[in-house]
């Protein structure tokens, strides 16, 4: 098994912004900076706050949804967090969702109609982040991916549970 070693920096924010900036490079996915800087901030607040990760882990998608149709004085705020707990979710922990009945293309598709929709309530320059993001949700997602695996420990299991899922 791999030691795991801890890299010291001066924030959060510089280090998801250095881990976004390196994999959308790697993976040449063309991101703006907008959408870069709302990415990392997402991962600064999100994964270092935990408890700021909204009703994501105690909600399906379906719920959130729901919440978002039902309440229109709140629908923007719970599209936000169904697009956005959508990205988490698929993109960093998507080794726990291989082990649900839902697909992983299913939260891809729900953020992405989540930032679609959210793009079309928004204004400038609001509007063009958020339809960035739904136009290239799959590619985030894929550079969320190289990120989860560069940044989780990964015990024994997980390497076995990659073997076996890349079969």
């Amino acid at each position: 098994m791999v030691e795991p070693h801890i890299t010291i920096v001066p924030s959060a924010d510089l280090f998801f912004y250095d881990l976004f900036t390196a994999g959308k490079d790697h993976q040449e996915i063309d991101i703006s900076d907008q959408v870069t800087y709302y990415i990392t901030n997402l991962l600064a607040t999100r994964l270092v706050n935990m408890e700021k990760m909204g009703e994501g882990f105690g909600e399906t998608l379906v719920d959130l949804l729901s919440n978002s149709l039902a309440d229109y004085g709140r629908k923007k705020e719970f599209t936000k967090d169904l697009g956005e707990t959508s990205l988490v979710l698929s993109g960093m922990f998507y080794d726990h969702l291989l082990y649900r009945k839902i697909s992983t293309e299913y939260y891809i598709d729900m953020g992405r109609l989540a930032y679609s929709s959210l793009s079309a309530m928004s204004s400038p320059p609001n509007s063009i982040t958020y339809d960035e993001l739904a136009k290239k949700f799959s590619g985030v997602v894929s550079i969320l991916n190289e990120i989860a695996d560069k940044t989780f420990f990964h015990t024994d299991k997980d390497l076995m549970r990659t073997y076996e899922q890349w079969l």
